[in-house]
């Protein structure tokens, strides 16, 4: 998997594009938490249980690109990432916005897992 946190931000943005469960499942730490704009907590404590909180994705969703990654700060074990994205739609076009995001990375058995996922909305 990924060697640096880095790659780890990398590897689950392109799992999360892959739409493959599995694939997502790989790239986090257990358990893991993601974070709504409005404080609500989706919290996972194992692989399977579900990630959204009831929340989704548009329909015309097609991709998410990372525009900047800037490293906020690190212990040699953890690192938290903003994240600035954005969401393309089926036509190619970039007309579900651009958002903001904090992402901890956090080293497992060896290797860089995305450990918990604050969005913090649209810019």
């Amino acid at each position: 998997m990924a060697s640096t946190p880095a790659a780890a931000v990398s590897q689950h943005m392109a799992a999360i594009n892959s739409r493959d469960p599995e694939r997502v499942t790989a790239t986090l730490s257990f358990p893991f938490v993601q974070i709504w704009p409005d404080g609500a907590k989706s919290y996972a404590e194992e692989p399977g249980q579900s990630l959204t909180g009831g929340r989704a994705l548009p329909d015309n969703w097609a991709r998410t690109d990372i525009d900047r990654l800037e490293l906020v700060d690190t212990t040699g074990e953890l690192s938290i990432y903003r994240l600035t994205f954005t969401r393309y739609d089926t036509s190619g076009e970039p007309t579900l916005g651009t958002h903001q995001g904090l992402w901890a990375v956090s080293r497992v058995d060896g290797e860089w897992k995305v450990s918990w996922r604050q969005y913090l909305g649209a810019v």
